[in-house]
Order: structure tokens, then C-alpha cells, then sequence
């Protein structure tokens, strides 16, 4: 069942063919990865639940990826969550307060009462918490942007690898992550590369505590904390915007009626079926809102949107029909193209900046219904990353062509055929 697919509905063609509307492209592509329709609305169809089904587990199963990370409907179960999950780690563990302090000339009686007063909830406190537990394998959120151009942004995972003190404070000066996207903290591990010793990876992030101000009624507060939030567990609401390779997600909820969408934002975080596993399904509770349900109606019939150009398929095939594509790694983006009725319209179709090398398989990059892709890489002078340059040339078998003509230079490439 996990190859199950689901026929396409009337709303694909338009989602499909609306290069003006991205995210309901993303879904449609997201529909085709994970085997079921990406739209609320037809979560509620009995083939996407049976297929759904197939996906649910119970925590004593032996597949059961207790690794993965946990979604559920409600504050509480993530909370539960994260700390079972903690205690279960034979790892160091540490509390880590936070240092707050009252701004202002007030007495210290009055600043103690203040500081008794400060909720728990990280959001009425600069998204810094009062105490986190920093527990080595652990995932954590970040709470806060703290260099956005590098990535350190609100929401980023990552594991705790290590913590370091200075001298005998049990206070972590240096905790040491490592983020799930390695892209994530580049510019701070080069700026901190002194910082690195034997028993630190080069893949590991440093981090330090922040301090933020905040007010709370009507005084203003800092507060100096890390700023991280257990992350092994989340909300589905926290999730959106995730995209996850694995997931657990459980939709147990004490509330009472239905919530709609939740089964949809949960459910589509994730890249494939196989990723996926369901602790609690809920069926009954799937729902969607009627104004959602009128919304989507009118988009399909009295607010379908024209494109705002006349695309090849709707040519004359009389008509020789040439696409260009920056593609900027043809390896990364070459089952977009293939999957693009536009381009795959055309007569022929020419590639720049291909990036291609010596090792990629020319089936690898095989377009139905053309000719094997004529291939003119950039010599790889750096073996730890593809060159920038490269051209690609397809066209269709039904095009006669003898001679094939290059040229390359570091500045100039030309690739063309007679």
C-alpha cells in the first residue's frame, strides 16, 4: 500500500498548470511524493483514508521510529512528550535558569516581587524560557533570530552535542549543536573556529546565551537565557512550514468537536509515506471548514485564473518550438523539468549552468520522447563542489541533426548542432 496512488482530481489540472499560484503547485507536487491529495477537502475521501491507514502504529511496535519527531494537536502531550524523552536519555543533563532583572530605579523588595511574578509562557517572555533542561542527544528549537544571514532563525532544529563550562560553574558558557540543515550556522563556525577543540566536532554549532527585554505589565524585563526549546515533540502548529524526511504525528485531543485542518497541516509535513507514521488517526475528527469547502469551490469555477501567456502545448504543432532554462544544477532541478508540460511541448530545449560532471550517467538525465542530451561540462577544478557553468542540449527524435559543434573557455561556452 505504500506505492498507493490516488487518481487526480478535477482540481489537479488547474493547480498543475497555474505557474502564478506556487504553493498550490507545491501541493500538488507534495500530493504525487507522499501517495495522498494535499487538499483538505479531500482528506475526507474513503481511498485517502484507507491509505492513511496503513500508516498508523502502536508505540510497542518494533518499527515504531521513536527517534522521529513527534507531533501532536495539544500543548500538554508535547510537553509530556519532551520530558519522558529527556529522562530517557542516559546523557549529561543540566537545568539552566534564566537571569532576569527589572529595568528601573525601584526597590529591591519591589524587583523580587516583579521577578516572582514572570509567567512560564516563553512567548510573554521573548520566546526565552524560565528554565530549559540541556540534555546531550536531545533536539532543541531556536526560540529567536539570532543572525538571520546565517540561518540561526526562529525554528531551526538541531541536537545538542556538548556543553562547556567556565571553571567550576555548573552554568554552560558554550553549548555545541548541530543543526539538521548543515548549511545552518556556517558563518559561525568559521568566526569560532578557535574555539574548536579536540572533542568538538567541525559540524557543531556554538552557541551562547542571548539576552532579551521584554515587558510585563507595564514593567520592562531582561532576561539572559539560551535560546532553545525541546523540540523532540512539537505542536502541529509549531510545525507548519516544516518539512520533515520522518515524522510521527499523533492527533489525540481532549477537545471537544472538531478542529478543522489539523489532520491536513500535520500530515503534510512530511516528504514521503514511508515517512510517515500515525499514533492516533482520529478519522472522526477529520474536518474541514465550510468556508474553506465554499473557498475552494469558487477558485475551481468562477475564479479560475488564466495564464498570463500562451504556453507551447497550446501551440501549433506547425510551429518549431525552442525552450532556454537556466536550470542552475540541472541535477537538483531535473525532475522539474521532466515533469514540466511546457518545456517537455518543445522542438528542442537548451540548458545553462548544468553543473553537470564526469560521473552523472547520461540515463540519469533521460527525457522521454527526445534524443540522449548533449553534454558540454565545465572542466571540475575543485572536487569538493560541482563547477559553476555547463550547457545541455535535448531534442526530440523526430529532428534530424548530424553535426554537433562546442567551444569552451572560462569565460564563453557555445554548444550547437546543425
Amino acid at each position: 500500500m505504500e506505492d498507493a496512488e490516488i487518481y487526480p482530481t478535477e482540481s489537479e489540472q488547474y493547480v498543475h498548470f497555474n505557474p502564478d499560484r506556487p504553493t498550490e503547485h507545491r501541493l500538488y507536487d507534495m500530493s504525487r511524493v507522499v501517495g495522498i491529495e494535499a487538499r483538505p477537502v479531500e482528506l475526507t475521501n474513503h481511498a485517502n483514508r484507507i491509505i492513511l491507514s496503513t500508516r498508523t502504529i502502536l508505540v510497542n511496535d518494533p518499527t515504531y521510529r521513536t527517534n522521529a519527531t513527534h507531533l501532536f494537536v495539544e500543548n500538554v502531550l508535547v510537553d509530556n512528550f519532551n520530558l519522558q524523552y529527556i529522562s530517557k536519555l542516559c546523557s549529561q543533563k543540566v537545568k539552566v535558569k534564566a537571569v532576569d532583572t527589572v529595568c528601573g530605579d525601584l526597590p529591591a523588595s519591589v524587583k523580587s516581587k516583579l521577578l516572582n511574578s514572570l509567567p512560564e509562557k516563553q512567548s510573554d517572555t521573548a520566546n526565552l524560557a524560565k528554565e530549559v533542561v540541556l540534555a546531550i542527544g536531545m533536539k532543541y528549537d531556536l526560540t529567536a533570530n539570532i543572525e538571520v544571514t546565517d540561518g540561526l532563525t526562529n525554528g531551526s532544529l538541531c541536537e545538542l552535542k556538548l556543553t562547556e563550562g567556565k571553571n567550576k560553574s555548573l552554568r554552560p558558557s558554550i553549548i555545541w549543536v548541530k543543526f539538521e540543515d548543515a548549511r545552518i550556522g556556517t558563518n559561525n563556525r568559521r568566526k569560532y573556529s578557535h574555539l574548536y577543540g579536540k572533542d568538538v566536532d567541525k559540524t557543531w554549532t556554538p552557541m551562547f546565551d542571548i539576552k532579551r527585554s521584554f515587558t510585563y505589565k507595564y514593567k520592562t524585563f531582561e532576561r539572559i537565557q539560551f535560546p532553545l526549546r525541546p523540540a523532540a515533540g512539537k505542536t502541529i502548529h509549531k510545525s507548519q512550514g516544516d518539512t520533515l524526511y520522518e515524522v510521527v504525528v499523533s492527533l489525540k485531543s481532549k477537545r471537544k468537536g472538531k478542529i478543522p485542518h489539523i489532520h491536513y497541516v500535520a500530515l503534510s509535513r512530511v516528504t514521503s509515506l514511508t515517512g510517515l507514521q500515525i499514533l492516533e488517526l482520529n478519522q472522526e475528527a477529520i474536518a474541514v471548514a465550510e468556508c474553506v469547502r465554499q473557498e475552494l469551490h469558487r477558485l475551481r469555477t468562477d475564479a479560475t485564473l488564466q495564464l498570463c501567456f500562451k504556453p507551447l502545448y497550446n501551440l501549433s504543432s506547425n510551429y518549431s518550438k525552442v525552450v532556454f532554462n537556466n536550470s542552475r544544477s540541472l541535477h537538483a532541478h531535473f525532475n522539474d523539468l521532466k515533469s514540466d508540460p511546457n518545456i517537455l511541448d518543445a522542438d528542442v530545449i537548451g540548458i545553462t549552468e548544468s553543473r553537470l560532471i564526469s560521473t552523472d550517467e547520461n540515463d540519469d538525465f533521460y527525457v522521454p520522447g527526445f534524443e540522449p542530451q548533449v553534454r558540454l561540462d565545465q572542466k571540475q577544478t575543485n572536487f569538493n563542489t560541482r563547477p559553476p557553468h555547463g550547457l545541455v542540449l535535448y531534442y526530440r527524435t523526430d529532428c534530424i541533426l548530424h553535426n554537433t559543434f562546442s567551444y569552451s573557455t572560462p569565460t564563453l561556452e557555445l554548444l550547437w548542432q546543425t
